[in-house]
């Protein structure tokens, strides 16, 4: 199999920021109708911001179809705009800006919700960091994350985000829907 390499084909592999912004408006939301607990702060402003930002950057190094120019508002593209409802095949391997400071752990976790809070369960989906796949001149500026489906799960579920700040964990993301077929 040949490396990856720029551009990226963006119906099969998806923007990590564009998950983490997406996450992030999740959770205005929810701290502005205060459910599940949610706060929102300058901080997450700010980071939001860049999310934002870094998405767009890295935009310029995916083959973006013409049908999916305009989303830019709402990324990732490929997934439910309204309903916050994921088909399993959308949930792609992701590539991140790779900048010297933070890398992700991603994983999908089933959900339980109970009355304005949410419990995760087991691991439905996980990511493993697989600079392998990058063509080796690219491997400094990209984080590839390869995706493996644990288990055949449909339902609520929590796709989670750590990110850590030179191999320290300093923050964690959260973006609730439905995994759907």
């Amino acid at each position: 199999m040949a490396e990856l390499t720029t551009p990226f084909d963006y119906l099969n592999i998806l923007i990590g920021e564009e998950i983490i912004y997406r996450a992030l408006l999740q959770q205005e939301e929810f701290a502005r109708q205060e459910l599940y607990g949610a706060e929102w702060t300058d901080a997450d402003q700010i980071e939001k911001s860049a999310a934002y930002f870094k998405a767009n950057v890295l935009r310029s190094d995916f083959a973006i179809p013409a049908e999916l120019q305009h989303c830019v508002p709402y990324p990732p593209c490929p997934w439910d705009k309204q309903e916050h409802k994921i088909e399993v095949a959308k949930i792609k391997p992701v590539v991140t800006g790779a900048d010297g400071t933070y890398t992700y752990g991603l994983t999908v976790y089933q959900r339980t919700d109970s009355q304005n809070s949410y419990v995760l369960g087991n691991k439905v989906i996980e990511y493993i960091n697989n600079q392998s796949a990058l063509d080796a001149n690219i491997r400094g500026e990209f984080n590839y994350y390869d995706n493996r489906e644990l288990s055949q799960y449909l339902g609520a579920a929590a796709f989670v985000i750590d990110r850590y700040h030179r191999g320290i964990k300093d923050h964690e993301f959260y973006y609730l829907f439905d995994l759907i077929k």
